[in-house]
């Protein structure tokens, strides 16, 4: 092959994947992560640079719970690359109750979850699965403080 259609195919290439990619990452770049239970409430994780808010929906779109915590009280899990569990997640703290968004990508049989865990005093009082295909995920890389 002649190496312009290479180039060409490179270029064609480029912008499938970005068609693939969600609208609404582009349309709201301070989303962190965002979903839709599979009880049909919304959950969203905004970055606003300063700080990191939480806002969960009930099904009518209406808030259930909304607050913000300044962006060195939040914190994040990054998979290390080590394991078949690529593990992604960010804790939004509230008192003595977290709330941790995540996303656990198992390499080998390729199932990945979403979803919320909610602790109180470390304990977890609920969980929240998410629809996957509603799942918008920038939380890999995001610059926040290491969880512990």
């Amino acid at each position: 092959m002649p190496h312009g259609s290479n180039a060409a195919i490179r270029v064609m290439f480029g912008f499938a994947l970005l068609a693939s990619l969600p609208a609404v990452a582009y349309a709201h770049p301070d989303i962190i992560f965002s979903c839709t239970t599979t009880t049909g409430k919304k959950v969203e994780v905004h970055d606003s640079g300063d700080a990191v808010s939480y806002r969960l929906l009930d099904r009518k779109g209406m808030d259930e719970l909304a607050f913000s915590v300044p962006r060195s009280a939040a914190s994040t899990y990054q998979w290390d690359g080590i394991g078949k569990d690529m593990i992604y997640s960010v804790q939004i703290p509230r008192g003595d109750i977290v709330y941790e968004v995540f996303q656990d990508a198992d390499k080998v049989s390729q199932q990945v979850r979403s979803g919320i865990i909610v602790t109180i005093h470390g304990k977890t009082a609920a969980q929240l699965a998410c629809k996957q295909e509603t799942v918008i995920n920038n939380m890999e890389g995001v610059a926040l403080r290491p969880a512990s």
